[in-house]
């Protein structure tokens, strides 16, 4: 019931105060969050490079896909499906149904990123949000749609 000016008590400024203090703190974690993706590329290419010496071909396949991703959320859509058909075809020779999927995830969401519009004329909600460049044979990507579909490309 303090009052500060007006009608304008102390129990109102604090009310408001948490909008400034949220705001503040989105603020700070926006500009950090650009070195988090830094260090998480960072980190994605030295245990790349790691696994390739070693020949690790599946831990390659998924450093591959978590650059996918890290290119996705740094708004490099090109890079991000380059990694990602790289990764993919690590897991089609490997034969592994997990890795394939988690490879043509970022594939997908850029398809969804770059597709203007999906009003379009002939453009069904599947054909556009869904990319096909290597689809997968016998894998869960398969037994999830109807269309045969294949490792080669």
């Amino acid at each position: 019931k303090v009052k500060v000016w007006g009608p304008i008590n102390v129990g109102l400024l604090f009310a408001l105060s948490q909008f400034v203090v949220a705001w503040a703190i989105a603020y700070i974690y926006a500009r950090r969050a650009s070195q988090f993706d830094e260090m998480a590329e960072k980190i994605a290419r030295d245990v790349l490079r790691e696994a390739s010496d070693v020949g690790n071909r599946w831990a390659s396949g998924i450093m591959q896909v978590l650059l996918a991703n890290v290119g996705l959320w740094r708004g490099q859509t090109t890079d991000a499906v380059e990694q990602a058909e790289a990764a993919l075809k690590v897991f089609c020779e490997l034969e592994d149904a997990w890795g394939e999927l988690q490879a043509l995830a970022p594939m997908a969401r850029a398809a969804v990123i770059v597709t203007p519009d999906r009003d379009t004329p002939g453009c069904s909600a599947t054909a556009c949000a869904t990319p096909s460049p290597r689809p997968v044979r016998g894998s869960i990507v398969s037994r999830a749609h109807s269309a045969p579909v294949t490792c080669s490309g």
